[in-house]
């Protein structure tokens, strides 16, 4: 689909659904999938913006909920500026990851939310090996689990020159869209995770120069490993 405010809505109930290859190009568009059920999968894609003639994704939305137990968000992609992608998932031991968010030009950057409600979730181990990622600037990164033996960025990733979306990234920066862990490469990024319960954050690298992470962790909680590199960076860790 291309063009100007496209709208899709998937809804599936049941159990070992599958959304896949859908791709929107353009301004303003809007994808929806509410999956309810076990074993349901949102695979390859959703995709918005970078089609074969370059055209960005400008202030798309993204919107991902799952109910029940051992769903997976596989991938999701948005390259253009002023993207959301938000993923919920209620229920125990559901995955989820977005391949990659890419700002393409100047301007305002994109918003990734993912908030899991259950036991045994993670964000950054679906199976394929993808994580969390995000390239450019003013990009924005927000984690919320609520419960217990949840984990972030379950995986760490080799360090690796790699392009994203046709954009190739400085030889100083290190990175990859295809890990298991929480990425941002570029300037200017904010990352929020907030775990409620014996979670962890396993491997949260930010790569650039004024990125700042905040976590917020309960009573239990593992921060393992956050690496920034660059100038100006701020982390700031709160275990309670």
């Amino acid at each position: 689909v291309s063009g100007l405010s496209n709208y899709s809505l998937v809804e599936q109930d049941g159990t070992d659904n599958e959304v896949q290859l859908l791709a929107q190009y353009g301004s303003g568009n809007f994808f929806s999938i509410d999956q309810d059920g076990e074993r349901n999968i949102v695979r390859q894609f959703p995709d918005q913006g970078s089609d074969a003639d370059g055209r960005p994704s400008i202030d798309g939305v993204i919107g991902i909920t799952q109910d029940g137990s051992d769903n997976v968000v596989w991938d999701a992609d948005q390259r253009g500026f002023g993207n959301e992608l938000l993923i919920e998932q209620r229920g125990a031991d559901n995955f989820a990851d977005f391949e990659s968010q890419v700002t393409m030009e100047e301007g305002s950057g994109n918003f990734a939310s993912i908030l899991q409600d259950g036991t045994g979730n993670k964000v950054g181990q679906a199976g394929t090996g993808f994580g969390a990622y995000q390239q450019g600037s003013g990009n924005s990164m927000m984690i919320e689990q609520t419960g217990s033996d949840n984990e972030a960025g379950t995986q760490q990733v080799p360090l690796a020159n790699l392009s994203i979306g046709g954009l190739a990234l400085d030889p100083e920066n290190r990175g990859s869209e295809g890990g298991q862990s929480l990425n941002q490469i570029g300037d200017g990024h904010v990352f929020e995770l907030t775990q409620d319960g014996d979670d962890d954050l396993r491997f949260l690298l930010q790569d650039g120069s004024g990125n700042e992470a905040y976590v917020v962790q309960g009573a239990g909680a593992n921060a393992h490993d956050i690496t920034q590199i660059g100038t100006g960076n701020t982390a700031s860790v709160t275990q309670n």
